[in-house]
């Protein structure tokens, strides 16, 4: 059902339509109709670049069309994101982008010396104009052309015999019968749905780290023995080879891995109408993700888990986070304040200093490196500072030269959990690579190449997402009831922390602060209805 055009300009300011500059996919003659006096805009959808956008203006008389080129910062890597630019300036959202130029009445480009300043806000909803046109009316000409070829036709029929209706359908066993999306293979990531929600956390991390070791060549026993073999080089394990161009197999067998990973987690999330099952999972993969770095330091896989759980599509479920919220709180508020933020400190500081880290922080430098090895023409860093993210490149170089050069004791970790015995040591298919691969590449897909594959992956996924949103909305009739209860609950508990925290002469932690105000944000944002 489309929705009217008051209820896309009510939505959240973060989604487009609900811009009134903002007209859609309408063609580049319907755009200038529109545009009357000098200093007048709006923005549409490019017609023949998919997914970009045009920013259209007049000036000086004239109608002017702008590409807004879409900039993707560290592509393929945990801290993809993108941003949208006209000259120089980068922005995270097309509304920052427009109120930078009409707040500060910059031109568009230094070559037109356009400016825009007043916006031609649409009177319609968006696709009204893509409806198709009501069916002709029936011509008013008697014509018999029908009842002539009908008297050509040769009688070539058969008489069947009545036949009752089959009343035993309900008998039928439609457990062979996989109902699949295109490109995943649904009935084994149902499978690996009730495995993850059926075992341990411990379990379940100890399994991840044991194969991301034995890729690493860290759970090797004979190093230091005297009866080893090295891998060539003269190195023992993989932490040596990743820093050297002999390395490529390795890091390219590294970056996949990482990407199944996450599309895993996010599958695992997407794939279920349950919102109970949903929830299940969401908290396993945290516990997850704290259990792999603080327990069995491993980074690696942390940053795999963590790059799943921030995808997009994840985000987008807010009826799951906000039930997260509600039932488990000390844990979202664990994954708001410190794990989201060790993932931001794992690019920034290039930090390996707990003791027990067995896998150390690589897969900024492999991302980094697996893109110069396919030829990249420009690597995308973070922009961070006025030197553009080179400051952090040149600490995770030399980040990677400390860990050649500290094998022994990241190997002397890895055997400590190899050799531990206080957790079972199972074994699960779904965590290892070509296994991984299978579950997102079936019959369907094998004919595309990799980057198409992971676009329609990708889009798939999104498309879960908003339909397992749906779902578990519909799956939480309390919000319907009490929400107005829970903000005013909340808003009284962070109003007393605040206030208590003052009377003892002491500051609040700002950042416990800041996640008890995002849950009453979500709250009041949060539609139930």
């Amino acid at each position: 059902m489309h929705m009217s055009l008051e209820e896309e300009l009510r939505l959240p300011s973060s989604d487009l339509r609900s811009h009134g500059w903002y007209h859609g996919p309408i063609g580049r003659a319907a755009a200038e109709s529109l545009l009357q006096e000098d200093g007048q805009f709006l923005v549409r959808d490019c017609l023949s670049q998919p997914d970009d956008f045009v920013l259209s203006c007049q000036h000086a008389g004239g109608r002017l069309h702008f590409i807004i080129n879409r900039v993707y910062i560290l592509p393929n890597t945990l801290y993809e994101r993108v941003q949208y630019q006209l000259e120089d300036d980068l922005f995270d959202t097309i509304a920052d982008l427009v109120t930078f130029y009409v707040g500060n009445k910059q031109p568009i480009t230094q070559r037109s010396g356009a400016h825009i300043s007043r916006p031609v806000i649409r009177t319609v909803r968006l696709g009204l104009g893509e409806e198709l046109p009501p069916p002709p009316k029936p011509e008013k000409i008697y014509c018999n052309t029908g009842r002539e070829e009908r008297r050509s036709l040769r009688k070539e029929y058969y008489k069947f015999k009545f036949r009752p209706v089959d009343t035993q359908l309900g008998q039928l066993d439609f457990a062979g019968v996989e109902f699949s999306n295109s490109g995943i293979n649904e009935a084994a990531l149902r499978s690996v749905q009730a495995e993850i929600r059926d075992t341990g956390v411990r379990i379940l991390s100890r399994a991840l780290t044991l194969v991301n070791m034995r890729l690493l060549r860290l759970d090797r026993t004979d190093v230091g023995n005297g009866n080893e073999s090295d891998l060539g080089l003269g190195v023992m394990t993989g932490l040596e080879l990743l820093s050297l161009p002999q390395g490529d197999t390795l890091r390219a067998t590294l970056v996949e891995r990482a990407h199944y990973l996450k599309l895993l987690v996010v599958a695992s999330l997407l794939l279920t109408d349950e919102s109970d099952l949903a929830l299940v999972i969401l908290t396993k993969w945290i516990q997850v993700a704290l259990e792999v770095k603080a327990a069995l330091g491993d980074l690696f896989g942390f940053q795999c888990i963590m790059m799943g759980l921030m995808a997009p599509p994840v985000a987008q479920l807010k009826s799951l986070w906000l039930s997260l919220r509600q039932r488990n709180t000390e844990l979202a508020l664990l994954f708001e304040t410190k794990l989201r933020q060790e993932v931001t400190a794992l690019l920034d500081r290039c930090d390996n200093a707990a003791p027990n880290t067995c896998i150390p922080n690589i897969y900024f430098y492999i991302s980094v490196a697996h893109q110069f090895a396919e030829g990249a023409d420009r690597i995308q860093l973070e922009k961070i500072g006025p030197d553009f993210g080179l400051a952090t490149l040149l600490a995770h170089l030399e980040n990677i030269r400390s860990v050649a050069s500290q094998t022994e004791r990241y190997h002397k970790s890895a055997l400590c959990v190899v050799s531990a015995s206080d957790t079972p040591t199972k074994s699960y298919p779904f965590f290892e690579t070509e296994n991984l691969i299978a579950l997102f590449n079936t019959e369907a897909y094998q004919s595309m190449d990799g980057r198409e594959r992971a676009n329609r992956v990708t889009v798939l996924l999104d498309q879960l997402s908003k339909r397992s949103d749906g779902c578990t909305q519909a799956g939480f009739p309390h919000q319907r009831m009490d929400k107005v209860d829970d903000i005013i609950k909340c808003a009284r508990f962070v109003s007393t922390v605040w206030t208590s925290s003052f009377e003892e002469k002491r500051l609040p932690n700002q950042q416990l602060f800041t996640a008890l105000w995002r849950s009453v944000t979500d709250l009041v944002t949060v539609d139930p209805f």
